[in-house]
């Protein structure tokens, strides 16, 4: 196993970096499947992945950074992406 890990090391492939690449992958997987476009399911955060998790973060109400962060995690918008769940409805009679 540790030469498996040196391997990857030497590789540019840290744990870590394998971690980020199946969060990307999967991230990319749930914005393709709710209409996003993140360009390739590739696990590597580009352009067009940056940008459909924009337009995906300002559609849930969260700061549009384009990062997998913590409130796009799992645990935040994203678990509700993830899940099947759509964006919140936009308001359309003016009441609350």
């Amino acid at each position: 196993m540790g030469v498996l890990v040196a391997m990857l090391v030497l590789l540019g492939l840290s744990p870590s970096t394998m971690a980020q690449s199946d969060a990307v992958l999967q991230a990319q997987r749930a914005l393709s499947e709710r209409g996003y476009n993140p360009g390739p399911t590739d696990g590597l955060m580009g352009p067009r992945t940056k940008r459909a998790l924009r337009d995906f973060q300002l559609d849930m109400g969260l700061d549009a950074t384009g990062v997998l962060d913590e409130a796009t995690s799992k645990d935040g918008a994203y678990g509700r992406l993830a899940n099947g769940r759509s964006a919140p409805a936009a308001d359309t009679d003016g009441t609350e």
